[in-house]
């Protein structure tokens, strides 16, 4: 026993360590996280304590059953070591990466060890035979093939796993560990082979080895343990955190896809698949962009940030998205801005794009849509992420899906109610139109068609007539008749058959899908309109897009063009009913209104309305005859929205249409306007949408009255009955058009006389020329019905007209100052005759083409930005003398009647009477206005001789009388030749004025004054004798009169007169001045008589003066102030001054000796007397 005590107490510790190992990793599987791989790790360690208490019974025990006992448990433990190292590799198969690396030794090591063990158990269950108690006796021998081969095959084994472990992801001491236990089980498995193979005796040699090899195993496998231990806690935390942001993610994920899927309105829905998918991202960059398989692009659904652009649209195959659309395929770009690929990296860099990421979003593998993130900074998407958002991709096709099958059912469901509200609303009216009306809105809506339209056959069968459409309606020439077989509608009309285009743009019959075309309708599907086998008509609609029409479709089509067809027929009949009781009632309530009033206006427009009434079209104008002038004028329209913009409202009998039914006195019924040449301005016809016209001539008496103009939308077939109806009420509207025009007649000449006797009434109480103009504008304007007047005068030098008086026009930009001959106004006065136009932008009047005085503009051109058209000039006269000219002017195109010619006549010659009375009271007022100048002149003159007063009061008065802006006189000396400023008659224009005397011959003063002529100059300006010519410009000193002022044949003074304006020349003017200088010159040579002998009597006195004067020095005294004379005596000084002066004297007391010397006197006498009191 000796010698194996130390194995025997090195194999108990080893066999603690197992049974530790194996209830520690036990426990763990049984209490807390049930892994495969605890449990495994446990079975290990079992099964090594079960070989370790093996050869702890073939070593330690005496008895041979206990050798026995222990082979048998080597084979039994290799049997186990077979199951655990299956369930091991198994467990390890499924584990993380980390924990597979972690026991990769492991299982390298349980391989080995089974080998060990095998072979162990062969060697000892039968060569172990015990023979004594201090050793080993061996019995029979191994086999001979199987010990050759052993050693070998173990080395090899030892190698290779040596070198694996080598390899392995784990730190030195791990790799030690694994290493030293893989040593044990190789030094145990040669323990037992060379005492099988009796190379050795004992077991001592290797006793100590074994013993140190035990306790380091048990040393390095629980230092392993514990790191291994320490690890799986590690991983175990890591992959806690891993799943619990995995399940944060997957939480995240279902609210997503929970949100999204939580309507099923397609838009909101879109909205929701950005805005939750922004969320996920963590970016604000998030678009959804919708394939569109028929068109080839995509569309964009719906953005994270902003509105959805309408128009935008992406080709699939180019760009990010339709590439991504095209293939189907994920797509990330880490730097959009740098990549040659990316069309829009201009935009990408403006707006700080980086990254781009795209989704398909597909279901079925149909690419239903692109889901596209953009980041502004790098970001590379981790696995996770993309598996992520590829799910939420997902779900936002499965919700995109829904919202369009939750779509296309709710379609269904509304047509199959919309077709029961349609057989619904079609029953409850009995109104055709209305019933029309219906019938395309709701096919509309019912089939969510760009255009619907219902045509009608006419009542010869032969012409189809569009009478209602519903949708959008491109702006070209829409036909709006067919016949009979023509274009798609003829085709299903004629056949009675329904009919399904697809792709209108590949039919092969161009004429009839030409307008289809012209309109953009990519497909059609039209059905007859039919009752009782009778064909009404057919209903069509078209598409923008291309689509495929299904049968149920067009089967619910017929049903609701069968039941238009049963509403259609029922309207007809109650509107035949009830538009016969209607033209009754309008002809009845016509009869009622023509009978009750004789006013024109109202009876025209009672006529207009009641045909439009009666005849169930959309316009009625009523056209009055001038049989005189050819010209049919409009006088009534039944719609003003029509009469707004008619262009012409005046037509010549030998022009158009209505002309040719005035002259031939013909009914006509045209059914397109626009195939008829006769008629004019198709604009306005095409512009609101009517095509057809019935003209009926009014006559009475065999004269035409008017005609009556009915215009409508569609052709206006007149049945006999209508035609009679028609008859009889053009006879009624002719008796009373004829009573009113009788009535009109008769009341205008009574307000044109009443108008007369107010304007003479005025003109002979009042001398108020403005007033008196005024009345005859405004009674012009009233009486005319035109929208402005205005009385022009004619200046009797100038020849130019300028305005009086106006009324109703724009006065800043009418002209108000013509020259004779030019406009209305000035060659009315020329011509002494009547002027007009009825349109002076086509009938331009004389003088056009010549500016405007004082202006560099064209009269024609001032006249083109004014609102008014026709214009009418009169001349005033009075006993053949021009006045002037009165003007009227109308806002629309206007030819003046010979009444309004007769009537303005005798308005102009009263105001040429008011403007002869004006200017005979303007010329008396001048007359008076003179005299009492000049009597304040006599007066002046004869009560002062002061020269400058005189000379003022002269220039003042010539001023009034010539009515001149400013008046100088220039004092002449003929001893030296030069004139001298006496007096001007404004200072203030004389302010800046150089010049005080002037010699004879300079200036035009000057040439008066030496040639003693006067001198009349208009235009100074261009007179090189006149100075200071800027001066005279300033002040607008242009026209010049100069006349020399001379008395007793001598010249004594100039007076210059001067003014804008040249100075009359009549004779009577001119005699007044002459008048006036004369006076002029006999005050201003009496002032300078006076003057002279003023200077005279003053040189006198300044003589005398002299004579009597005191010279030389006078001796006084300083003490009693007497002088001393020339005999040497003393005097007094009054008696010295009276001899030697006139001079008188008198004597006071100044202040200085009052003081001094009178109070001192006066104190003392005061004392003296009340002494002798």
């Amino acid at each position: 026993m000796g010698s194996i005590t130390p194995a025997v107490h090195a194999i108990p510790p080893l066999m603690g360590v197992a049974a530790y190992l194996a209830l520690h990793n036990l426990w763990i599987w049984l209490g807390r996280r049930r892994e495969p791989l605890h449990l495994w790790v446990s079975l290990w360690c079992a099964n090594s304590l079960l070989y370790l208490a093996s050869h702890y019974l073939q070593i330690a025990s005496a008895l041979p059953e206990h050798a026995v006992l222990g082979g048998r448990l080597a084979w039994t433990s290799a049997i186990v070591l077979i199951v655990m190292t299956i369930g091991l590799s198994h467990a390890l198969a499924g584990a993380p990466p980390p924990r597979r690396l972690m026991w990769s030794g492991t299982i390298v090591n349980a391989g080995l060890l089974l080998l060990v063990w095998l072979t162990g158990a062969i060697v000892s269950g039968r060569a172990y035979v015990r023979t004594d108690v201090l050793g080993y006796q061996y019995g029979a021998p191994v086999p001979g093939p199987l010990l050759p081969l052993l050693a070998p095959y173990i080395l090899v084994v030892f190698a290779y796993a040596w070198r694996t472990l080598g390899r392995g992801e784990m730190d030195p001491g791990e790799r030690r560990a694994i290493r030293a236990g893989f040593a044990v089980y190789i030094v145990l498995a040669l323990n037992d082979m060379l005492h099988a193979a009796r190379l050795i005796q004992s077991i001592r040699v290797f006793d100590l080895g074994f013993v140190a090899v035990g306790v380091g195993l048990t040393y390095m496998l629980v230092r392993r343990y514990n790191r291994l231990h320490t690890h799986l806690e590690e991983e175990v935390s890591v992959r806690g955190r891993e799943a619990h942001a995995r399940s944060e993610e997957m939480a995240a994920l279902l609210r997503a896809g929970q949100s999204v899927l939580s309507g099923l309105d397609l838009e909101e829905t879109l909205g929701r698949i950005v805005r939750e998918a922004s969320r996920i991202a963590a970016t604000p960059h998030v678009k959804l962009l919708l394939v569109d398989r028929e068109a080839g692009v995509l569309r964009m659904g719906a953005v994270s940030r902003g509105t959805v652009p309408p128009d935008f649209e992406v080709p699939l195959g180019q760009s990010y998205s339709g590439t991504i659309a095209a293939t189907g395929e994920m797509l990330f770009v880490p730097d959009t801005q740098s990549d040659p690929r990316n069309l829009l990296a201009q935009r990408d860099r403006e707006q700080g794009i980086r990254t781009f990421l795209g989704l398909p979003v597909k279901i079925r593998d149909e690419v239903l849509g692109v889901l596209t993130f953009n980041t502004e900074h790098p970001h590379e998407y981790s696995p996770a992420e993309l598996k992520t958002l590829s799910s939420f991709a997902d779900t936002a096709a499965l919700a995109i899906d829904n919202a369009r099958l939750y779509e296309a059912a709710r379609r269904r469901e509304m047509r199959l109610a919309t077709l029961a509200t349609v057989t619904q609303s079609l029953t409850a009216t009995l109104s055709v139109q209305e019933v029309l009306h219906r019938v395309v809105e709701r096919t509309v809506t019912l089939f969510d068609s760009s255009v619907s339209r219902l045509w009608l056959l006419d009542d010869e069968g032969q012409t189809l007539t569009l009478r209602a459409h519903a949708g959008d309606r491109a702006a070209v020439d829409t036909a709006t008749t067919l016949r009979l077989g023509e274009g798609f509608v003829g085709r299903i009309t004629k056949t009675c058959s329904a009919l399904v285009v697809d792709d209108v743009w590949q039919d092969p019959r161009p004429e009839n899908a030409a307008r289809l075309r012209a309109e953009g309708i990519a497909s059609f599907a039209g059905v007859p309109v039919t009752i009782g086998g009778q064909v009404l008509g057919a209903l069509g609609i078209g598409t923008r897009e291309p689509r495929r029409f299904r049968e149920e479709e067009l089967s619910l089509l017929q049903s609701l063009a069968n039941s238009a067809a049963i509403a259609i027929a029922n309207a007809r009949l109650h509107e035949g009913l009830a538009r016969r009781l209607e033209r009754l009632e309008t002809l009845t309530r016509l009869n009622r209104a023509l009978s009750s009033s004789l006013d024109r206006d109202t009876v025209l427009k009672e006529i207009t309305r009641s045909a439009a009434q009666l005849m169930q079209v959309r316009g009625a104008s009523f056209w009055l005859a001038d049989e005189a002038a050819g010209t049919l004028a409009l006088v009534g329209f039944s719609d003003p929205a029509l009469e707004a913009d008619l262009p012409a409202r005046v037509m010549m009998f030998d022009r158009g249409l209505l002309g040719w039914i005035a002259t031939q006195q013909r009914l006509v019924n045209v059914a397109d306007v626009f195939t008829d040449a006769r008629f004019l301005n198709p604009a306005w016809w095409r512009g609101h949408g009517l095509t057809s016209f019935v003209g009926v001539p009014v006559v009475h008496g065999g004269s035409v009255v008017g005609v009556l103009g009915l215009a409508g939308a569609q052709p206006i077939h007149l049945a006999a009955e209508d035609e009679t109806i028609l008859g009889a009420f053009v006879v009624q509207a002719a008796v009373a058009i004829q009573n009113a025009s009788l009535y009109e007649s008769a009341r205008a000449r009574a307000q044109e006389i009443g108008a007369l006797h107010e304007v003479g009434a005025a003109l002979v109480s009042s001398l108020d020329l403005a007033s008196v103009l005024g009345a005859i504008t405004a009674s012009a304007m009233e009486l005319t019905g035109a929208g402005g007047s205005a009385v022009f005068e004619l200046g009797p030098d100038e020849g130019l007209l300028r305005l009086r008086a106006a009324r109703g026009i724009d006065e800043s930009r009418t002209p108000t100052v013509l020259r004779l001959g030019q406009g209305a106004a000035g060659a009315a006065a020329l011509r002494r005759e009547p002027v007009w136009s009825p349109d002076v932008s086509v009938q331009p009047l004389p003088g056009y083409q010549e500016e405007v005085p004082g202006s560099a503009e064209p009269l024609g051109e001032r006249v083109r930005t004014l609102a008014y058209r026709g214009m009418l000039g009169i001349p005033l006269l009075s006993r053949d003398t021009v006045f002037g000219a009165i003007c009227l002017y109308w806002y629309e195109a206007h030819t003046p009647e010979e009444q309004e010619i007769r009537l303005l006549t005798a308005f102009a010659q009263q105001a040429a009477v008011a403007l002869e009375n004006a200017r005979l009271h303007a010329a008396l007022g001048r007359r008076l206005g003179r005299v009492e100048t000049l009597a304040r002149l006599t007066r002046v003159l004869s009560s002062s001789l002061d020269r400058d007063r005189i000379l003022a009061e002269i220039a003042r008065a010539a001023a009034e009388l010539a009515e001149a802006r400013f008046v100088t006189i220039w004092l002449a000396d003929e001893t030296t030749q030069t004139l001298t400023l006496g007096s001007v008659s404004d200072p203030g224009i004389n302010a800046d004025w150089a010049p005080t005397t002037l010699p004879f011959g300079q200036s035009g003063v000057g040439w008066i004054a030496a040639h003693r002529r006067a001198l009349r100059v208009d235009d100074s300006f261009a007179d090189d004798r006149f100075l200071q010519p800027e001066w005279r410009r300033k002040h607008g000193l242009k026209a010049f009169l100069g006349l020399p002022v001379i008395h007793e044949g001598v010249l004594v003074a100039v007076l210059s007169l001067s003014g804008p304006q040249p100075f009359s020349r009549e004779p009577e003017d001119e005699a007044l001045l002459s008048a006036f200088t004369a006076q002029a010159a006999v005050a201003i040579g009496n002032a300078s008589l006076y003057e002279a002998e003023g200077q005279a009597r003053r040189a006198a006195e300044l003589a005398l003066a002299q004579v009597k004067q005191l010279q030389g020095m006078l001796p006084i005294c300083a003490y009693c102030k007497k002088i001393r004379n020339d005999s040497n005596y003393w005097q007094s000084i009054e008696a010295y001054l009276g001899e030697r002066s006139a001079a008188t004297f008198s004597h006071g007391i100044c202040p200085d000796c009052r003081e001094k010397i009178v109070k001192p006197e006066m104190e003392r006498w005061r004392r003296e007397q009340g002494k002798d009191r």
